[in-house]
């Protein structure tokens, strides 16, 4: 997916997590606030997050594995957007 329109995704982005799917390397990509939500999930995933570069904006990036995916339990809250992205909502708590 296009860095710009993954820039403007997160800019709204309050309680989501949005997957890009990397063709190339076959990882679940999160970005920005989505990496963040994430981590609110399962903080166990702050292992496989960075920091990255997206058009001159630095965000916390997330790379899983398909197998990292069901490990974590990311799957559990899990809803396709389409073909190569997936969506996953903030459980409310409290």
């Amino acid at each position: 997916m296009e860095t710009t329109k993954i820039l403007e995704t997160e800019k709204e982005n309050k309680d989501a997590v949005h997957l890009y799917w990397n063709e190339a390397d076959e990882t679940w990509n999160a970005y920005g606030k989505s990496a963040e939500n994430a981590l609110r999930i399962n903080l166990e995933l702050r292992a496989l997050t960075d920091k990255m570069n997206l058009d001159g904006t630095e965000v916390t990036h997330l790379k899983v594995t398909t197998e990292q995916f069901e490990r974590y339990g990311l799957a559990d809250y899990c809803v396709a957007v389409d073909d190569e992205r997936l969506k996953l909502k903030i459980p409310v708590h409290g």
